[in-house]
């Protein structure tokens, strides 16, 4: 057939079908007598799944058209098959607010239509996961640009056969390929910023089958709330590290947080081949910079056991699609000589500090010159010759190579192709699969971690129940196409299409905290739904189950609007009571970045309500706050957070314009010194008098609390109670009779009872306990100065009086408590206010890592950020780079990662968190009326904490008389006018 300059066909249109049909028969024959036939990707089982009848023949049909037309173009055409036709009426260059298609964002694929072909038997893989000893699931790990999306890459290529995103310079190596970013901002950014996944079928080194559910994701501090999600569902974290960078401080503290959350962990040292290409280092020093890191590995998981010989440290390029051990290396390359126990030894040897020669393996020192280390003989060496060879053309000599050593043959079409896409030819043929990582992740697991965590969750629980009882554990909710899914594990029972569940928000009452189990009361308010569809994730697609068992990481679709964060689902009958109940999900740190925000067109306020909403599922770290001047304030992570949640609020969610504040930060409020008097507060009918006095916390005792060091539930029982006042006399020095008496930790602050039986009736006290405790979490929640919370601060219960006898059974009593509470808060109030109070700011921690040359450059940029200073730099072996750590205030933090990269030329990676918590006093006197504050200007330094406090009560509606500093926070709103007089004559106010 001919075709003209555009590449259209030339002739009878009864020709071209007769040239498809030619190919589809040939296509069929290929089918029917090749190598793949054995096993049958697509063939569903209609027993299990009756809805899904038609996607095999739409699948066959398509994609065999596809396949004709991409044989007849070539490779340089891309060939798409549109479903639909434009409507007429339909305009080309649509308007930007309709905002009501989330598929416009996304390059998911249609259901049943263009599903890829799975290497594997999904029949076999769905019969395999109904035994969850087979089942793991793995969340890839990393800071930014360390390769985890293309390491998920290599899985794709490998599983799936006629993915439509592929390209020929994808195929060649030129391009990424991404799969797993399936959002337009992940594709124009070249940023993972989602979770996302794919479950298939693998194997291990031993030829034994595992179903493996690999998650993605996102390597921006920024979204660590979507690495909390992940972690909180996998067995075991695959951390990868750039062999440039090393280990970070964002890869420590993501080895803290596996370790902490009980998870396995496998290391792939990615992009081996930077050694070679960028470092251009020698053989024997790219050893010395491999050792140095796996030294840094085992001193920041504080665990010798990480090595290579043990498998559980692996080598990666995803650059050319390889991933290999040193046994697979071994293996693959020795096998032939070695066997059995020969191969075993060899391999225990091989990373060790060792020498070859003539048969025999010889110790060798540290600085020995005159020999070659055998991980160098052995593995560095071939990789180097492979390199060196393919880079200097030497084609002959590589496919010599490649057939001497590791059986494996070059085509005269791959030997034509250009050095780069020659050298992923050449490595994908020596390591065609990932075995070795399947084993590494499979054996560091083991079926144990799984079970393990099983008896921990469901301890007390379902083990005494019956089998058919559901629990599962929803984690996120997400935008797929243009249907809403829900990320669910299944711990325990079955579930299937038409099933209907139960949905048990977490807990959030704060007396109720504890609360681990599910009750008759919680069944009864939770909500009922019906499952509509199952799926497994795919990356681009999802493809549809008729039901999920135990251990199965699955999507179901219905229940996304009866929860925003994370929920428990059960079975909708009464015998679910006793099951465990699933604590909300720890995000990873506070958010403590803040913009407010409202429509521009006031009467499109329900449209931006509606987008809110949406927003505040599919994003599992912001906070969303409505104030009582009714401005939206929401809480995130940083700047790159917000940019992308304001586009999806814009554009998908809302489709509307929004307006936007400046970004401000959170602030706190505390003291810094002890209450100077122990003034008394009485209720209106004066019938009630309580005397609460404040001071500030050490330090210590903060930052653990912050960072659950001290486990605040120990206070749930006598036995608990007593060994938290052990732990505060051992470690915190508090005496013993503070220590026995603390009622109440929440947030960073605590509760205690310090009265005297002489002076206050203990067990009127005790009886009121509960309506106290409301009142101090309220008093904490929102502080005297501008309603912000409470930071680090001990209150300590002095008196507590009642006039007259109370009779504790008569309807007094309610009444009484209901006074309790606002007097609680307001004897709180004024303990903080009689304790030299001050305002603390969150503290940024930036990791920069950058070329050396450009350190003078940092300095200066800093220098114009109020209280920015580096605080340490590290060298990065073998490289000219090295990591500085900087602390920040977040409110001086905004632009300054733009202002570091204009003025490093692009060669700086920032990460910006406040994981550790660091909150520091704002310069100034909070309490100063005279305090300047100068309109359209920067308010000076010793300004500074009365200009954040009369701004944010202004904002909030607490100050309303005019610009000037005068109608801020007093303890004259509290006390009589008398006291108060008192104490300003005698200089205490």
């Amino acid at each position: 057939m001919d075709f003209d300059e555009f590449g259209n066909p030339i002739g009878d249109e009864l020709e071209l079908g007769e040239e498809i049909e030619v190919k589809k028969e040939e296509t069929e024959s290929i089918g029917t007598n090749g190598e793949g036939s054995n096993h049958s990707d697509n063939e569903i089982n209609e027993e299990d799944d009756d809805y899904m009848s038609d996607l095999d023949a739409d699948f066959d049909d398509e994609n065999l058209a596809l396949e004709s037309l991409r044989h007849t173009y070539g490779d340089q055409v891309e060939v798409l098959m549109e479903y639909e036709d434009r409507d007429a009426n339909e305009p080309i260059v649509e308007s930007g607010d309709t905002g009501e298609s989330h598929s416009k964002e996304g390059v998911f694929i249609r259901l049943k239509k263009n599903i890829p072909r799975a290497q594997f038997d999904r029949e076999y893989m769905m019969q395999m996961m109904k035994v969850p000893e087979r089942i793991r699931t793995v969340c890839i790990l990393g800071p930014l640009h360390s390769g985890k999306t293309s390491i998920a890459d290599i899985f794709v290529l490998n599983n799936y056969d006629r993915l439509n995103c592929i390209t020929k310079n994808i195929r060649l190596g030129w391009k990424q390929l991404r799969y797993m970013d399936n959002t337009r901002q992940e594709i124009e950014r070249g940023m993972t910023l989602k979770l996302n996944g794919m479950t298939f079928l693998a194997t291990d080194m031993q030829d034994k089958s595992h179903v493996i559910n690999l998650l993605d994701t996102p390597g921006h501090v920024d979204f660590i709330d979507e690495v909390a999600v992940a972690m909180s569902v996998s067995d075991t974290a695959l951390v990868c590290i750039d062999i440039i960078e090393g280990i970070s401080s964002t890869t420590r503290y993501i080895i803290k947080e596996c370790q902490k959350r009980g998870l396995s962990m496998v290391f792939l040292i990615n992009k081996i081949d930077r050694l070679v290409l960028e470092l251009m280092l020698p053989p024997t020093e790219a050893y010395m910079k491999l050792q140095e890191l796996v030294l840094n590995i085992q001193g920041a998981t504080k665990d010798s056991m990480f090595t290579p010989e043990n498998n559980n440290i692996l080598f990666a390029s995803a650059k050319f699609g390889i991933i290999f051990s040193i046994e697979q290396f071994v293996s693959k390359c020795y096998g032939k000589v070695l066997a059995g126990p020969k191969l075993n030894e060899f391999v225990k040897r091989v990373w060790r500090n060792n020498y070859y020669d003539r048969g025999v393996f010889h110790p060798r020192t540290l600085n020995d010159k005159n020999h070659e280390a055998t991980f160098v003989t052995f593995i560095l060496n071939p990789i180097y010759k492979i390199f060196t060879h393919t880079l200097s053309r030497e084609v002959d000599v590589v496919s010599k190579t490649l057939k001497k050593n590791f059986g494996v043959s070059l085509t005269e079409d791959e030997m034509a192709n250009d050095p780069q896409p020659l050298l992923k030819v050449v490595f994908t043929k020596i390591f065609p699969d990932q075995k070795a990582l399947i084993s590494s992740l499979t054996s560091c697991s083991g079926s144990g971690n799984y079970y393990q965590k099983q008896v921990n969750l469901l301890e007390n629980g379902v083990q005494n129940t019956s089998s058919r009882q559901f629990l599962a554990h929803a984690v996120k909710n997400m935008s797929i196409g243009d249907s809403e899914w829900t990320l669910v594990k299944v711990y325990h029972g079955n579930i299937a299409v038409g099933d209907k569940i139960s949905v048990i928000v977490p807990v959030s009452n704060i007396s109720d905290s504890g609360v681990k189990f599910i009750d008759e009361e919680m069944l009864e308010e939770g909500s009922q739904h019906v499952i509509e569809a199952i799926s497994l994730l795919g990356g681009r697609f999802c493809y549809p189950v008729p039901s999920a068992s135990e251990g199965q990481l699955v999507l179901l679709k219905g229940i996304s609007k009866s929860f925003v964060k994370s929920a428990t689902l059960c079975s909708n009958n009464i015998e679910s009571a006793g099951l465990p109940l699933f604590q909300a999900i720890n995000y990873i740190g506070r958010p403590v970045f803040k913009v407010i925000i409202a429509p521009l067109n006031p009467k499109e306020l329900p449209k931006l309500l509606s987008g809110l909403e949406k927003t505040n599922r599919y994003y599992p770290g912001l906070h969303v706050k409505v104030e009582e001047s009714g401005e939206h304030v929401l809480l995130g992570n940083g700047e790159l957070y917000f940019d992308c949640l304001m586009h999806d609020l814009r554009n998908v969610y809302g489709g509307i314009e929004v307006k936007i504040s400046d970004p401000v930060t959170v602030f706190a409020e505390s003291c810094q010194g002890e209450s100077f008097a122990a003034i008394p507060v009485e209720s209106s009918n004066h019938n009630i008098s309580l005397t609460v006095c404040a001071e500030p916390l050490d330090k210590k005792i903060v930052q653990d609390i912050s960072k659950k060091k001290l486990d605040v539930e120990l206070l749930g029982d006598k036995k608990g109670l007593r060994e938290m006042a052990k732990v505060l006399r051992r470690d915190y020095g508090w005496d013993s009779l503070a220590a026995r008496n603390i009622w109440a930790f929440f947030h960073t602050s605590i509760l205690v009872d310090d009265t005297l039986p002489d002076e206050t009736d203990k067990n009127l006290l005790q009886h009121f306990r509960e309506q106290v405790l409301q009142g101090f979490y309220w008093a904490v929640r929102e502080g005297p100065l501008m309603e912000e919370a409470i930071h680090g601060v001990k209150f300590r219960i002095l008196k507590f009086e009642m006039s007259g006898r109370v009779n504790l059974d008569s309807l007094d009593v309610g009444i009484i408590g209901v006074q309790l509470i606002p007097l609680m808060r307001k004897a709180c109030n004024v303990a903080l206010l009689t304790a030299k109070p001050i305002v603390v700011e969150p503290i940024y921690e930036m990791d920069i890592i950058m070329k050396k040359v450009y350190y003078p450059v940092l300095e200066e940029v800093l220098k114009k950020r109020r209280s920015a200073y580096i605080y340490a730099t590290e060298t990065i072996p073998g490289t000219p780079l090295i990591e500085v750590k900087t602390q920040v205030p977040v409110i001086e933090s905004f632009g300054l990662e733009t202002d570091i990269r204009l003025s490093s030329e692009g060669n700086a990676i920032i990460q910006s968190h406040q994981w550790n918590d660091i909150w520091r006093k704002v310069p100034g006197d909070v309490m100063d009326e005279d305090a300047p504050i100068p309109k359209l200007k920067p308010a000076p330094t010793s300004s500074l904490s009365r200009d954040f406090v009369m701004k944010t009560r202004r904002r909030k509606g607490i100050s309303n008389d005019g610009f000037m500093s005068n109608d801020g926070p007093t303890l004259q709103k509290y006390i009589d006018k008398e006291l108060f007089s008192q104490l300003k004559e005698a200089g205490f106010v």
